[in-house]
């Protein structure tokens, strides 16, 4: 299949660009401050942890937002559009390539959303405790409304979450939104560097995951600014800020269908212009 082979070519263009290698030690080693206290408070409190840290990374917009970055700086260049795959869209035609490039980006989306998940156990060891319930260490900070004082951990523990859901419906709905999002800025990505200047695109994503830095207590306060939650892509992840339609934000099912239509659906327009576009591959 065309499309698999051009996206296997710009996986390997990857692994042999130093800028990308820098960007997944930049993920390591961020993950790791992020989380790694966790293993200092269990040990403080006489219990162990139970591997359901990861729905909760997107939850303070200010403490994920770096992560985010480092995934847009995965996504900066798409579409590849190298000397090499100037040879490969002449072989293959612009619509194939373009199909490979956006192959490609559901890849890294899939990855990136798999490596956080890992990472948010492994950085847990040794204090990990492999269990299918929350657990007293996740279910005690949900009480007592977070970390305590001392723990430079970023995380928050909403009570609600822990107390009326099931650890894998959440971590399999988070997986699910990271997925449809990190897509999506994906697909827009590729349509601003094929359509516009380059570097726009970067500027146009960096301020998309940038708006989940207003506080996410306003979003429930009077006023426009909780309206705020309807194009933040970053919130969309939130298990605990989204499900509340009552309040005219976003519902679950929103977060989950609303950024998969629009990845499609850019995607499809995207395919259906791109011989409009002109794809210049010298200045790469």
């Amino acid at each position: 299949m065309r499309e698999l082979r051009i996206a296997k070519l710009n996986f390997f263009h990857c692994c042999n660009n130093p800028k990308y290698m820098v960007v997944l030690l930049y993920l390591f080693l961020y993950s790791y401050n992020r989380i790694h206290e966790l293993t200092r408070c269990a040990q403080d409190l006489g219990t162990l942890i139970n591997p359901w840290i990861f729905p909760f990374l997107p939850g303070l917009g200010a403490g994920f937002l770096p992560l985010m970055l480092g995934f847009v700086m995965l996504i900066s260049d798409a579409p590849f559009r190298t000397r090499q795959q100037g040879l490969v869209m002449q072989r293959t035609g612009k619509r194939a390539w373009l199909a490979g490039q956006l192959l490609y980006l559901f890849a890294v989306s899939l990855g990136f959303t798999v490596l956080m998940w890992v990472l948010s156990w492994i950085w847990l060891l040794p204090e990990l405790n492999w269990s299918k319930n929350w657990g007293p260490m996740l279910t005690t900070l949900a009480i007592n409304g977070g970390v305590p004082p001392g723990y430079e951990v970023w995380l928050d523990f909403p009570y609600d979450v822990v107390k009326n859901t099931d650890p894998l419906t959440v971590t399999l709905w988070c997986s699910t939104a990271m997925i449809a999002v990190c897509f999506l800025l994906g697909v827009i990505m590729t349509a601003c560097n094929l359509w516009m200047k380059k570097g726009w695109g970067a500027v146009i994503i960096a301020a998309l995951t940038a708006i989940s830095l207003i506080p996410d207590t306003k979003s429930f306060n009077p006023g426009p600014i909780r309206y705020i939650l309807w194009i933040s892509p970053l919130n969309w992840m939130d298990y605990s800020l989204m499900g509340h339609p009552e309040q005219y934000l976003p519902s679950r099912a929103f977060a989950i269908w609303g950024p998969t239509l629009l990845g499609v659906g850019l995607s499809t327009i995207l395919l259906l212009t791109i011989g409009k576009c002109s794809v210049d591959t010298d200045k790469e």
